[in-house]
């Protein structure tokens, strides 16, 4: 009798132990994500990513005197030319067309073993000005897809 009672408590603290350590590993999981941001924020002066803002409203105004059936909409926000630079890698991921003060940075490649982002990168360094504040204008197509972002300095 004695060994059912060992066995069952031995039962009791080995699932009450795993169920301890599996709510600790998730919320340590949730705080490095939060600490990521923040520690991004800190080195760079910007967001993670260009998907940090994805959810969120921004406000939208109709482009329809622009002249193209495929835009629907541009919004506008304010990015310093460092957090430009930072956010070039997500948006060429996307398949956005990035254009500052007039210059295209994501253009087509010169030749085969070029690589897209750092062409793009070199175009970014000799146009931006990295302590700048430039206002952006995005672009989206009539399904909602971003297509194009617009840089102007400020």
């Amino acid at each position: 009798m004695i060994n059912h009672v060992k066995s069952l408590v031995w039962l009791l603290f080995s699932v009450s132990t795993f169920l301890a350590a599996t709510l600790y590993t998730l919320e340590i999981g949730k705080d490095q994500n939060g600490s990521y941001d923040v520690m991004a924020i800190q080195l760079h002066g910007v967001g993670r990513s260009v998907y940090a803002h994805e959810g969120k409203d921004s406000v939208r105004v109709t482009a329809g005197n622009s002249g193209d059936d495929e835009l629907l909409e541009l919004t506008s926000e304010i990015y310093t030319g460092n957090e430009i630079l930072h956010r070039l890698p997500d948006w060429i991921e996307l398949g956005v067309t990035i254009e500052v003060e007039g210059e295209i940075l994501n253009a087509t490649l010169l030749g085969p073993l070029e690589d897209e982002l750092e062409q793009s990168r070199k175009r970014a360094l000799s146009v931006l000005e990295l302590r700048e504040e430039y206002t952006s204008e995005r672009v989206y197509n009539s399904t909602g897809k971003e297509i194009r972002v617009i840089f102007s300095r400020k």
